[in-house]
């Protein structure tokens, strides 16, 4: 193996930065953080180019997201070749060194996507409890605000996503920022598409005129609904891969119980018959 002095240190210099970029994407998008639409004007060029709306939807802020991508995407450009090329002992290909870089590029964008989805199959699960316990305290008497401050701090886990989440939109409400608007923010940065149909919903609700509490009460249904669906798909789905390791074991022990006796028996029959020529 080719231990070239240079090739070992730009490795270390690329783990360092590699712990740097870790210790910073650490740090989540606080939840009850107003932020305004101006907050982002700055990253619309570079949404383009990084994948920090994919970072945003996994839970990180876009402020705190962008240094640690930039880092790690160079480590992955730079530092995969060179381990190649080191593992080779420096007979890798251009195109070896080639796919490298471009894996190594890459690889972040494919971490934060399964970061997100993840995070997304947790608010959607969560959706039900959320829209049943807010139509219970509007038609209380509470106003969205309150109704929505409530559900943050007694309805919903404490560390859940989705509390994350409303908290920061129940900060930009409170900032003066109106709930159509507010609620569509809460849908992009999520990236759910339930709450995308809600706020549309809850637009159209407003510009009707039909009350607030009647479009939610109409969601809440249908996310109870989905909700039984999916609870109904995940139990199927259980049960066949509970079924899958009985047929992998129950098919061999049928052949050797049914068919090897059978084809001993066949096998004798043919042997006296030959033999008896």
């Amino acid at each position: 193996m080719n231990y070239s002095w240079w090739i070992d240190a730009g490795l270390a210099v690329l783990l360092a930065m590699l712990m740097v970029g870790i210790f910073l994407i650490r740090r989540r998008a606080p939840g009850a953080r107003a932020t305004l639409d101006a907050g982002d004007a700055p990253y619309a060029l570079l949404e383009s180019l990084l994948p920090l709306k994919v970072a945003r939807q996994a839970g990180f802020a876009k402020a705190t997201a962008l240094v640690p991508i930039v880092m790690v995407k160079l480590l992955g450009f730079i530092g995969l070749p060179l381990g190649w090329s080191e593992l080779a002992a420096g007979e890798a290909g251009v195109l070896s060194l080639a796919m490298a870089g471009a894996a190594g590029f890459l690889l972040p964008d494919c971490i934060l996507w399964m970061l997100s989805r993840r995070r997304k199959t947790r608010i959607t699960a969560m959706l039900s409890q959320f829209a049943d316990f807010l139509v219970i305290m509007m038609r209380s008497g509470l106003t969205l605000n309150d109704a929505l401050a409530r559900v943050c701090d007694h309805g919903l886990p404490a560390r859940h996503p989705l509390t994350r989440e409303l908290r920061t939109t129940l900060a930009q409400m409170r900032a003066g920022q109106e709930w159509s608007a507010a609620f569509q923010r809460l849908a992009v940065d999520t990236g759910v598409q339930d709450l995308k149909r809600l706020s549309t919903t809850l637009e159209i609700g407003q510009r009707t005129g039909v009350p607030i509490v009647e479009s939610l009460a109409s969601k809440a249904e249908l996310f109870r609904e989905q909700y039984v669906q999916r609870i109904e798909k995940q139990l199927n789905r259980k049960s066949v891969e509970a079924l899958l390791p009985i047929l992998l074991l129950g098919i061999p022990m049928f052949a050797v119980l049914v068919f090897f006796p059978t084809g001993v028996q066949i096998y004798e029959a043919y042997t006296l018959f030959t033999n008896s020529w």
